[in-house]
């Protein structure tokens, strides 16, 4: 059937997307944080404008991909967003060698 998605592949890709929306609260959590500890350092603010920017490229997404949208568009958004998922799951799993002096 066109524009239908087999349910497996719907259920694995919905995961993708919860865990996207945890990392998104987990995210907002540690901003929130960081804006009461670091408030007044440009380096920090310019972090917390990322994290904004971040957020509002995920609230785009949400209104674009609901239900009606395109077959094309929902495959898009799916492909991108589990691509975006394996990519920062794998690096932050990576362990990063740390320097000694």
């Amino acid at each position: 059937m066109p524009g239908k998605v087999p349910g497996r592949n719907y259920r694995r890709q919905s995961s993708v997307f919860d865990e996207l929306l945890n990392l998104r609260i987990k995210t907002e959590a540690v901003a929130g944080r960081s804006v009461d500890n670091i408030y007044g350092k440009t380096e920090d603010q310019e972090y917390i404008k990322e994290i904004k920017e971040l957020h509002a490229y995920l609230d785009t997404v949400k209104t674009v991909v609901r239900p009606g949208c395109s077959p094309e568009v929902l495959k898009i958004a799916l492909n991108s967003m589990s691509t975006l998922f394996n990519t920062l799951t794998f690096v932050s799993s990576v362990t990063r060698p740390r320097a000694s002096l």
